[in-house]
């Protein structure tokens, strides 16, 4: 953190990229964020979502006595000239006396998978560029490693790439311990001896272990005792195999109509079932996907699972977490069902009676579907 908001008081611009669930978010929010505010600096944080001018002008404006009038009028100005962007940060560091102002626009891959008009795309690259530029703004934007290639759509972007991208590894359980007590303590919530490290221990190695400890942070702090998180209350919350599994069911019910059938052979092809089992996780590549539908459904239900947290997207494709690939799938009776999977035996399993009640994200029983897995 000390060293990235080092860098963007130097170089004021930043890309930040890593696979869906590495802590891109986490590490800019309450990491770096607080590390410049110490510095006297204004934080505006933003996705894009379809209408990223819209966030930039709305964001930007928070402070004027018309919020609404101001923010429309940034916007139409963004939208024909970009670098107008320069003096509205000029003028809210102005109006706070402020060292500077940090852009932080996460999630920037919603730029490419939400705005499909290229025309605002294009614009607010500029505007985020021109801010950059403005010699009292530092930007930096923060999105999946898979849509690091879409930069080179953009001459600004492309040639930003060298020199000012930062890749997002794995963290140590030490970075973990932190990534947990430092916002809570900012935020006056304490932890009982232990329940960090049983967190850290519990989330492993799991490729998306920060998502997973936000799952099962929240669920405790909902169990809370006053300002303090207890064992009793992760306990009650499911720890973070029943946090994330609440989740999953969740996302499951919100997915549009159509691409729910997507998000259930997604899931079934993560998950690779023996004859006898055990279930294990699969790491597969995009391609594999190609067949299970069309491909604006298919990306959308990705992006849809990525944005909760459920499964990483990167190089490869796999589960966030064993319990949403195959906790649900514990309890087969053998019928029903037949599954491909080996040597091309069959595999008889009856999805039915799924402990409580719930199924792989909304997997039901049907009459004699068949799934290859493997």
């Amino acid at each position: 953190s000390d060293d990235i908001a080092a860098r963007l008081r130097e170089q004021r611009f930043l890309i930040l990229s890593g696979d869906s669930g590495s802590g891109k978010s986490s590490l800019l929010r309450a990491g770096v964020a607080p590390r410049l505010c110490q510095h006297n600096w204004l934080i505006h944080i933003i996705t894009p979502t379809s209408r990223p001018l819209e966030q930039l002008a709305s964001s930007l404006m928070v402070e004027e006595p018309d919020w609404l009038e101001a923010t429309a009028n940034m916007q139409r100005a963004l939208a024909t000239d970009p670098p107008a962007v320069r003096l509205a940060a000029k003028r809210r560091v102005a109006q706070k006396n402020a060292a500077g102002l940090l852009l932080v626009v996460d999630q920037f891959e919603e730029v490419y998978t939400q705005c499909h008009d290229p025309a605002e795309r294009r614009a607010f690259i500029e505007a985020l560029l021109a801010a950059a530029d403005s010699g009292i703004a530092a930007v930096v934007i923060a999105l999946r490693a898979d849509f690091t290639g879409h930069l080179a759509e953009h001459d600004g972007l492309r040639s930003k790439v060298r020199d000012h991208l930062e890749l997002l590894g794995a963290l140590s359980q030490a970075d973990l311990v932190r990534v947990i007590a430092e916002p809570a303590q900012r935020g006056g919530w304490s932890f009982v001896q232990g329940l960090i490290e049983q967190f850290v221990l519990d989330v492993g190695e799991e490729p998306g272990r920060l998502p997973l400890l936000s799952h099962a942070l929240d669920e405790t702090w909902k169990r809370r005792r006053a300002t303090v998180m207890t064992l009793k209350g992760y306990n009650e919350a499911g720890r973070v195999e029943g946090a994330i599994t609440k989740s999953a069911d969740t996302t499951y019910a919100r997915l549009p109509e159509a691409c729910q059938p997507i998000a259930r052979d997604i899931f079934l092809t993560l998950t690779e079932v023996g004859e006898t089992g055990p279930y294990t996780r699969r790491v597969i590549q995009r391609a594999e996907l190609n067949s299970l539908g069309d491909p604006a459904t298919i990306n959308a239900t990705l992006n849809a699972l990525a944005a909760a947290r459920l499964i990483t997207v990167g190089a490869t494709i796999q589960v966030a977490h064993e319990a949403v690939s195959y906790t649900h799938l514990d309890v087969y009776k053998r019928q029903d069902y037949t599954i491909l999977a080996g040597d091309q035996a069959d595999v008889a399993v009856d999805l039915a009676g799924i402990v409580s009640g719930t199924t792989l994200l909304g997997i039901k029983a049907r009459s004699n579907p068949v799934a290859a897995i493997g």
